[in-house]
């Protein structure tokens, strides 16, 4: 039996007991790679709340996670003491590993680009890295130091991923001599898909699922819209579904008396979500910046209709199948909202599944395994 190959995954984002979160898509996309390649994780968190460095690991087949807490210093010369303690975590947390990886799979250079290089330097190992950062369409605010440090992480990657071409255009304005290959983030085609039959008697349901960070998502604006809506057809309805902090939207929706016709979800689990895309018709994205937009991806695998700013992924979908609005216009999302519970806009569901095959796990971890492959090459030249 052939050996698979060990790929070791860092990343600036990894959901951990203090943020649930952060990063969970990259959990999940590892674990299903841990059916082609041996995976092994090591996320190192400070925790403010415990006295003495905390291991937790974790192994489902060929799947190793390995978790260390360790305590935040204190006092005056806390930054320098906590580099120190965060650098023999992680050299604990390397000794660790049941084997010496072939590869790094690096996520998202900042704020952990330093440690990525380290560990690289440390194993003799190259690192890959996968952008996902929207933080990157805002890079003419970076300090001086940011900037230096995310450019140092971009030229010692071997290979850099961008999730898109807008994120990648962005990406190359703050280095533009970097090797690259755009991957899309992959989306789990088995267990979202469109709902087999539709009650009639169901009302015309809208739905956003996001963070609910509104410096990016702007769902303020979508509730905008759906009111303009919702004030001629009151049997439609909006469904917002987040794992974020909803304080701040219900407070919107009080001080605006808002609150009728929508209905917020939190915390679901990930099969719960897609139900509710199957318990809805019309998916709406009005996003200022998004680099890929995992959630239009689910959405149109779900064979929902689709409303979008023109962010992430979507310049590379057939605008045929989505109805694109001008980022920020209140008044075009409303109408484009009205037109569809109408029905005087209708792309086929079979049409929207189609073009999300590309998307799914099984073509990304093709083109990963590819991707891993020539990197690997290359280093036995």
């Amino acid at each position: 039996m052939e050996n698979k190959q060990h790929i070791l995954l860092l990343s600036s984002w990894y959901p951990t007991r203090i943020d649930e979160t952060s990063g969970n898509f990259i959990k999940r996309f590892a674990q299903f790679l841990s059916g082609k390649f041996k995976i092994s994780v090591i996320f190192v968190k400070a925790d403010s709340s415990i006295e003495k460095v905390e291991f937790h690991e974790m192994r489902e087949g060929d799947f190793h996670e390995i978790i260390a807490y360790y305590p935040k210093p204190k006092g005056i010369f806390s930054r320098t003491r906590q580099l120190a303690r965060y650098k023999k975590v992680l050299d604990t947390a390397l000794q660790k590993l049941d084997s010496k990886p072939d590869l790094i799979h690096a996520h998202v250079a900042y704020p952990k680009g330093k440690e990525f290089e380290y560990v690289s330097s440390k194993l003799g190992v190259d690192f890959i890295l996968q952008e996902h950062s929207s933080d990157f369409s805002e890079h003419e605010d970076w300090s001086k130091i940011k900037r230096q440090l995310v450019i140092q992480t971009l030229r010692k990657a071997r290979l850099v991923l961008p999730v898109s071409h807008l994120l990648e255009e962005e990406i190359l304005k703050v280095e533009p001599h970097l090797a690259r290959v755009v991957l899309p983030l992959p989306v789990n085609t088995e267990l979202f898909f469109p709902e087999k039959s539709i009650s009639s008697q169901r009302p015309y349901t809208f739905l956003h699922v996001s963070g609910l960070d509104e410096k990016y998502k702007n769902v303020r604006g979508i509730v905008e819209a759906f009111h303009r809506v919702y004030q001629h057809h009151p049997d439609t309805r909006l469904t917002i579904v987040t794992d974020g902090d909803p304080s701040a939207l219900f407070q919107f929706l009080e001080e605006n008396n808002w609150r009728e016709g929508i209905d917020v979800k939190r915390n679901l689990t990930y099969e719960e979500v897609a139900i509710e895309y199957r318990n809805s018709d019309c998916f709406v994205l009005f996003s200022r910046f998004e680099t890929f937009s995992c959630v239009l991806v689910e959405a149109m695998a779900s064979g929902i209709q689709i409303i979008t700013t023109e962010v992430g992924v979507v310049p590379s979908i057939d605008e045929k199948l989505l109805t694109v609005v001008p980022n920020g216009d209140i008044h075009a999302l409303a109408t484009s909202m009205e037109e569809l519970c109408m029905g005087k806009r209708n792309v086929e569901s079979v049409e929207l599944v189609t073009a999300a095959q590309p998307f799914s796990n099984e073509y990304i971890l093709e083109r990963l395994s590819m991707i891993y492959n020539e990197v690997l090459l290359k280093n036995n030249d």
